[in-house]
C-alpha cells in the first residue's frame, strides 16, 4: 500500500542540493532529503495558510503566508 506523505499542495516544491521542501496549503512544510532515499528530515508548521510557492535566495527560504512573510535562515548564516 502507498501512503501520501503530505496534505493538499497548491505551490511548487523547491529544492537545494541537500533538501526538498514541500509546503502544504495549511502552512506545514515537509522537508525530505534530496537523494535516492527521500528520508523525512523535518516537518514545520507556520500556523497560517500558504498558497504561494516558497522561494530560495542566498540560502534563505522565504514563505508568504496568509498574513506574514516568513524568513527561514540557517543558524550559521551571517548577515553582512
Amino acid at each position: 500500500s502507498q501512503q501520501r506523505a503530505v496534505g493538499e499542495v497548491k505551490a511548487s516544491m523547491i529544492a537545494n542540493q541537500q533538501h526538498i521542501y514541500i509546503t502544504e496549503t495549511c502552512g506545514r512544510t515537509t522537508v525530505i532529503s534530496n537523494d535516492k532515499h527521500w528520508k523525512l528530515v523535518a516537518e514545520n508548521d507556520l500556523g497560517e495558510s500558504v498558497v504561494a510557492p516558497p522561494a530560495i535566495s542566498n540560502g534563505d527560504i522565504l514563505i508568504r503566508g496568509e498574513q506574514h512573510l516568513f524568513l527561514i535562515r540557517s543558524m550559521d548564516q551571517r548577515v553582512e
